[in-house]
């Protein structure tokens, strides 16, 4: 803007002098014109008092008038006085008509002071016949050279020879000679209106250009004020956004010092440009080393780290190049590098990223070991079993060889966790895993698919060599015995084989070839093998199989299923939280019965009619919710068959926006051991119901075993103790112990805790005690179809 302005100053000062140069020459030239002007019209006035005196002194030469004193009276030169005064009454210009001489014949011819001066001029300059002088008041002297023509020296000749009436009357003005200055005729006027109207056109014009120079100035003024206010503001602005920017460069050099990730920025030539502080953690780098100015591939001679191994994993996708570095101290880091590009793909450098991955890669590896394995015995569960048949029955297809399951269960298992408890229960298993691992091959894998349930694959040549292993698990099972209270309890197995070869089709039917196989091996009195084939004969269990599956279908078409609901409480003050729907059958064979889950809940899991049974509930509670706005909030179970149906929370979130439901008021509750036996898609399977909206529970909460370490990626709001450590609490310290663990973690992580089966107020009291937040139960609540919290009645239970 300094510039600008001082432009704008030097064209302002041009121009100024451009019109005061301009306006001074106008007024040389007004004068100059005006000097003419007054010339020529001096000149006319003489040229027409010549003309006069020659025309009068021509009339009277012909007329002959003899020269006398009457005559004299009527020659030019004394009848000036009289045409003087006549010019000034008919012109404009107030004229006074004069001839002077030096040496006058008429006294009143005598020369002023100031025609003396024009007399010498004409003395001194003899070439020069007129003068004008300019006066004041604007008058003009015009004098005009008399020189001695020979018809002068007649009167001013010799006196001897003038005219005797000239020699009478005058005494002097004789002596003249040819060409002799006589005297001059002199003109007094007043120029014309000529000088007054260029004046005021003159002044006209000066008053219009300072208008309209004052006009520019004033512009000029304006904007340069303008400019200024607007320079300073764009200063000001430019001063609070160069701040700003400071403020925003702290903020950010404090951020990228802040991350765990090393940060390097690459210019054109290599060279490192910047780097922040995890970079010298990461590397392992001295604190005030530099690194900067260095080329990027020396930097690692500054380092204690070396580099021993580099997997690229992505080689090139949008401009990003990623590499796993393994470090010689047992690091891995992840390296990024990002081209730095312009809108017009021009490049600037390199944005390098270093990422210890350490923990992260440690953590992924436990997940992923979470995720294919069993959290009680560390067999690998029912997710990986689905991939390894797929895998091993790829690979007998190269060979002529078998592909064997082994699918067994413990003959009367369910009595010991009955009789002695789940924790009993879980030893035994562990027994029983120790055992088979111990005979089965180290290519053989070995699987448990659910509760007492377990699974060996194996690659086999011969149907000889399957009914060896199958006896020698049996026999090595039975062998096991366990005390119990004083009592010496030995279980045995029933196993079911089945297998496929490179000609077979598919390997799917496997597992329930070789769960037939098993029924079938226990309905001919357990403890002994079965192995599938075409005509391998049902057992009842298989049979009662096929029944409910077309009872649970005719069930779904004919509506046969209801929810009744139990109340959950506030353990505090008695006041409903929320209520959960329970699923009843009604019997088809005895009407007015009801069946409960426990009936045919396990035949839908095994058929997968429980997805069928899981939809029915999810679109019930919503159609429920949806026609019930005072209704508190509706807690369903899902199966753990749904987890790996990734359209499931779709869904649910496609029947609360139809129904109009606040997806907050829907709770879902996932049962703890089948969310930990299948992990990855448990985990999965929470979070999107999260993205719908739905808060998730997790249920039977420290039935599994090390269930705290699984709280980690399962991100649920709520833990449902499982009943087994509510029954008895008052009495059991365990038990107590065992729940206010639960209660700590819980309230430690910011989720809320309920127990289930409070069946007494002695129960309920210590849950108080023990600082959990609800509780549900007999004690509490009965399961009914009609519950009062429907239409809005909010029960409190007296506590």
């Amino acid at each position: 803007m300094k510039k600008e302005t001082r432009l704008l100053l030097i064209f302002f000062t041009i121009l100024t002098l451009v019109i005061i140069l301009k306006f001074t020459k106008e007024y040389r030239d007004i004068q100059q014109t005006y000097m003419q002007a007054a010339i020529h019209e001096a000149r006319s006035l003489n040229h027409m008092v010549q003309s006069f005196g020659h025309s009068y002194s021509n009339l009277i030469n012909q007329l002959k008038i003899p020269l006398d004193k009457e005559s004299l009276q009527l020659r030019p030169v004394l009848r000036l006085p009289e045409i003087s005064k006549l010019f000034s009454e008919i012109g404009d210009t107030n004229a006074h008509l004069r001839t002077v001489s030096m040496n006058p014949m008429n006294p009143e011819n005598m020369v002023t002071e100031t025609e003396k001066i024009l007399m010498d001029f004409f003395v001194q300059n003899p070439d020069k016949k007129e003068k004008v002088m300019a006066l004041e008041n604007g008058q003009f002297l015009y004098a005009n050279v008399l020189r001695v023509k020979s018809k002068c020296l007649t009167c001013h000749g010799s006196k001897e020879t003038a005219p005797a009436v000239i020699r009478e009357l005058y005494s002097t003005g004789y002596d003249y000679k040819l060409n002799d200055i006589l005297g001059i005729r002199l003109i007094r006027y007043q120029n014309s209106n000529i000088l007054n109207n260029m004046m005021k056109i003159y002044y006209r014009n000066i008053v219009a250009a300072s208008l309209v120079f004052s006009s520019i100035y004033f512009s000029i003024f304006l904007m340069m004020r303008y400019l200024s206010r607007r320079d300073k503001k764009h200063l000001q602005q430019l001063e609070q956004h160069n701040q700003n920017l400071f403020k925003e460069q702290q903020r950010l050099n404090t951020l990228l010092n802040a991350m765990d990730i090393a940060i390097v920025f690459e210019n054109t030539r290599g060279v490192i440009s910047y780097v922040n502080k995890a970079f010298n953690k990461i590397w392992h780098i001295p604190e005030g080393t530099t690194v900067t100015g260095v080329p990027v591939e020396s930097f690692q001679s500054k380092s204690s780290a070396k580099i021993v191994n580099e997997i690229e994993q992505v080689s090139s996708k949008d401009n990003q190049i990623q590499t796993e570095l393994h470090l010689d101290n047992q690091k891995i880091v992840l390296k990024n590098q990002i081209e730095i590009t312009s809108h017009n793909n021009e490049t600037y450098g390199n944005l390098i990223l270093f990422e210890d991955v350490t923990e992260k890669h440690q953590a992924n590896q436990k997940l992923i070991y979470l995720a294919e394995r069993d959290a009680l015995t560390g067999l690998y569960n029912r997710h990986k079993f689905q991939t390894e048949i797929a895998l091993m029955h790829s690979l007998i297809k190269r060979n002529d060889e078998l592909l064997v399951l082994f699918f067994f269960d413990l003959d009367e298992f369910k009595l010991i966790n009955d009789n002695y408890g789940h924790e009993q229960g879980d030893s035994v298993l562990i027994s029983i895993v120790n055992a088979v691992n111990i005979i089965i091959r180290p290519s053989d894998l070995f699987f448990r698919l659910g509760g007492d349930e377990f699974a060996v694959l194996s690659i086999m040549t011969s149907v000889s060599e399957i009914k060896s292993l199958a006896q020698r698990l049996i026999r090595e099972i039975s062998k096991i015995s366990f005390r119990f209270d004083d009592n010496q309890v030995r279980l045995t197995a029933s196993l079911g084989c089945s297998f496929c070869s490179r000609e077979s089709g598919n390997c799917n039917d496997l597992l329930s070839q070789a769960d037939i196989a098993m029924y079938d091996a226990k309905s001919r009195g357990k403890n002994t093998l079965s192995i599938y084939s075409d005509i391998t004969p049902g057992s009842s269990v298989s049979l009662d199989r096929l029944s409910w599956n077309e009872k649970i279908d005719s069930a779904l078409e004919q509506d046969l299923f209801e929810l009744h609901f139990q109340g959950v409480f506030c353990v505090k003050t008695g006041k409903l939280v929320h209520l959960e729907a329970l699923i009843r059958l009604k019997d088809e064979d005895d009407p007015g019965q009801l069946i409960y889950p426990g009936i045919f809940i396990p035949f839908a899991e095994k058929t997968g009619k429980i997805l069928d049974i899981d939809r029915w509930v999810i679109k019930k509670a919503c159609q429920l919710l949806g026609g019930n706005t005072d209704m508190p909030p509706l807690a369903i179970n899902i199966s753990g068959r749904s987890f790996d149906q990734p359209e499931l929370p779709r869904y649910i979130g496609e029947q609360l926006e139809i129904n109009q439901v606040n997806p907050k008021r829907l709770l879902v509750e996932l049962t703890e051991t089948e969310a930990v036996s299948d992990l990855m898609d448990a985990r999965e399977f929470i979070e999107a119901l999260h993205e719908v909206g739905c808060p998730v529970c997790l249920d039977d909460f420290g039935s599994g075993f090390s269930s705290f370490a699984y709280l980690k990626y399962l991100t649920v709001e709520i833990l449902k103790i499982d009943g087994i450590f509510i029954t008895d609490l008052h009495q059991s310290i365990d038990n107590q112990l065992f729940v206010e663990s639960m209660t700590h973690v819980a309230n430690g992580m910011n989720k809320r805790s309920i127990a289930e089966f409070v069946e007494s107020r002695e129960v309920l009291q210590k849950l108080r005690d023990l600082g959990v937040d609800m509780a549900q139960g007999y004690y509490l609540d009965m399961p009914q179809k009609d519950h009062p919290a429907l239409t809005g009645n909010f029960i409190v239970v007296d506590l």
